[in-house]
C-alpha cells in the first residue's frame, strides 16, 4: 500500500511504470512543498534519491530541512543565463516568470510579490546530478516549460519518464505546443494525459507505456494523504476535528485548571483534615489523660471518702468517749466538789477542835505524850539496829547463835522478835560491817493514831453539847 501526496495522482502512474526500479532517481522542476502536492515524497520514503529546483526560498529551505540527502537548487531552470524577476503569490504554488499570468492572478484578488531568482539550465543539472540512469523528470513552472525545455540542449542524458504539465495556469486550456518539439525530437512520444499533465516515454523503455493504459484506479493499491486536494471532504472533517480538537483542548485547559485548583483545595482540605487529625488526636490524647486523671481523682476521692467515714466513724467513737470522759469528769468534779465540801468541813472540825479549850488544856499532855511516843520510837529504832547488827553478827559467826539464843529463851516476847526480824531480813549478799551506815524511818503509832481519833470525837460531841 502506498501513499499518494500529488496533485493529480501523477506520483501512482510513475509508481506503477517503475515500482520494479531499486534506488532509482529522480529530478523535479518547480518542486514547491516537500509534502504537499510533491511528486518526489512517495519515491523518497521508498529509497529513492533526487534533485529539487525551486527558486521559492521559503520552499527550498523546507526541502533541505526535510529532505537533508538530497540536492536542493533555489534558482529558475531557464536558457536565459541572466537573473529571473518573479511574481510570487504567498500562500499558492502560483509562481511565474510570465507578465500575463501574474496579471490575471492579480485579477483573482491575488497579490504579488517581485523578486529576483538565479537561473541555470537543465542541462547543468544533469551534470551535477551525474547519474547515468535518471528514471522521471518532471516540470512544473507556471508557463515557462518552453525555456526549461531548451535549456536541455545537446545534454546526453535522457529521463526514461518525463512529465510536463500541459496547461495553462488554473485553467484546462492545453498548451504544449511550443514545447513538445523539444522532447520529440530527443526520442520521447506522448503515452498518457491525465488532464493536467502529459507523460512522456523515450523510446529506450517502450516496454513502460502499457503502465500509462489506465488511470489510477482499485488495483493501484493506493491511499490519498490528508494534503491532497481530492482529500477536501476528509480536510473538511478534519479541520472540524482540528477546531473541535481545539475546543476541547481549551475545555481541557479550562478543566485542567479547575483540576489544578481542586487539587490545591483537595491538598488544602487533606492539610486541613491533617491539622484537624492531630488536633483531634492531642485532644483525644488530653481527654485521655483527664480520664486518667479524674478516674486517678476518684479513686483518690473514694479513699479520701473512706478515710472521711472511717474519721466519721471515729470522731463518733471518739465523741462518745469524749461525753462518757465528761461525764465521767462531771461525776469526778461532783465527788471532787464532795470531798473538797468535806475537806472543808474536816478543817473546820480540826480548827474547831484546836481552839476548844479540851485542846488547849490537852496541849501539855500531847507534848509529853508526843515526847514519850517519840523517845519510845527511838528506842525501837536503836533495838532495831542492834537487833540487825547482831543477826548479821549471827549470820557472819554460827558459833555465837547457840549462847545468844539461850539468852533470848529467858525473855519469850524477845525470842519471839527476834524469830520475827530474822524471817523478814534476809541474809544480805555482801558482807556485812557494823560501821555500815542506815536510815532510820519513824511511823506513826497506830495506837496512838486511835487515841487521837476518840480524843477528837469526844471534843466533837462537847461543843455540840456546849452549842
Amino acid at each position: 500500500m502506498i501513499v499518494s501526496h500529488a496533485q493529480q495522482f501523477e506520483d501512482v502512474m510513475l509508481w506503477r511504470a517503475l515500482k520494479h526500479v531499486d534506488n532509482g532517481a529522480y529530478i523535479d522542476i518547480g518542486a514547491n512543498d516537500p509534502v504537499a502536492d510533491s511528486v518526489s515524497l512517495l519515491f523518497y520514503e521508498k529509497g529513492w534519491r533526487g534533485v529539487h529546483v525551486e527558486p521559492m526560498p521559503e520552499f527550498t529551505a523546507k526541502l533541505r530541512e526535510m529532505r537533508e540527502n538530497e540536492i536542493v537548487i533555489e534558482a529558475v531552470v531557464s536558457d536565459d543565463p541572466e537573473p529571473v524577476t518573479l511574481f510570487s503569490f504567498d500562500g499558492t504554488g502560483l509562481t511565474t516568470a510570465i507578465p500575463d499570468h501574474a496579471r490575471k492572478h492579480e485579477q483573482d484578488n491575488r497579490e504579488a510579490r517581485l523578486f529576483k531568482a538565479e537561473s541555470v539550465t537543465l542541462a547543468s543539472v544533469f551534470e551535477r546530478f551525474n547519474r547515468r540512469h535518471i528514471h522521471w523528470l518532471k516540470v512544473d513552472v507556471e508557463g515557462m516549460e518552453a525555456a526549461v525545455l531548451r535549456s536541455w540542449g545537446d545534454e546526453p542524458t535522457r529521463p526514461w519518464i518525463v512529465v510536463v504539465e500541459s496547461t495553462l495556469p488554473n485553467s484546462q486550456e492545453l498548451a504544449f505546443e511550443e514545447w513538445e518539439g523539444e522532447l520529440t525530437s530527443r526520442g520521447y512520444s506522448i503515452t498518457y494525459f491525465d488532464g493536467l499533465n502529459r507523460f512522456y516515454v523515450h523510446d529506450d523503455h517502450v516496454d513502460l507505456k502499457s503502465s500509462f493504459d489506465v488511470p489510477p484506479n482499485f488495483f493501484d493499491r493506493f491511499l490519498i494523504s490528508e494534503t491532497s486536494p481530492f482529500a477536501g471532504l476528509i480536510l473538511g472533517g478534519r479541520e472540524q476535528a482540528r477546531a473541535e480538537v481545539a475546543r476541547l483542548e481549551g475545555q481541557l485547559g479550562q478543566l485542567s485548571k479547575e483540576h489544578d485548583a481542586l487539587n490545591e483545595s483537595h491538598n488544602t482540605l487533606h492539610l486541613t483534615v491533617a491539622h484537624r487529625d492531630a488536633h483531634i488526636h492531642r485532644i483525644e490524647s488530653e481527654l485521655t489523660a483527664s480520664v486518667l486523671a479524674n478516674q486517678e481523682l476518684l479513686e483518690i476521692n473514694a479513699e479520701r471518702s473512706r478515710r472521711l467515714s472511717k474519721s466519721a466513724e471515729e470522731n463518733e467513737r471518739l465523741r462518745q468517749r469524749t461525753d462518757q470522759l465528761l461525764a465521767q469528769a462531771s461525776s469526778y468534779k461532783a465527788q471532787i466538789d464532795h470531798l473538797n465540801a468535806q475537806a472543808i468541813g474536816y478543817r473546820d472540825q480540826v480548827e474547831a477542835v484546836r481552839g476548844s479549850t479540851s485542846w488547849k488544856v490537852s496541849a501539855p499532855v500531847r507534848w509529853v505524850g508526843g515526847g514519850v511516843r517519840r523517845t519510845k520510837g527511838a528506842l525501837k529504832s536503836m533495838l532495831r539496829f542492834f537487833m540487825v547488827g547482831g543477826l548479821r553478827v549471827a549470820r557472819a559467826n554460827p558459833w555465837i547463835k547457840k549462847p545468844a539464843l539461850a539468852v533470848a529463851n529467858l525473855a519469850p516476847p524477845l525470842r519471839r522478835k527476834i524469830d520475827h526480824f530474822s524471817m523478814v531480813r534476809p541474809a544480805p549478799r555482801g558482807p556485812h560491817t557494823l560501821g555500815q551506815h542506815h536510815k532510820f524511818v519513824l511511823t506513826a503509832d497506830a495506837d496512838a493514831l486511835a487515841e487521837w481519833a476518840v480524843l477528837l470525837k469526844l471534843d466533837t460531841e462537847n461543843q455540840k453539847a456546849a452549842s
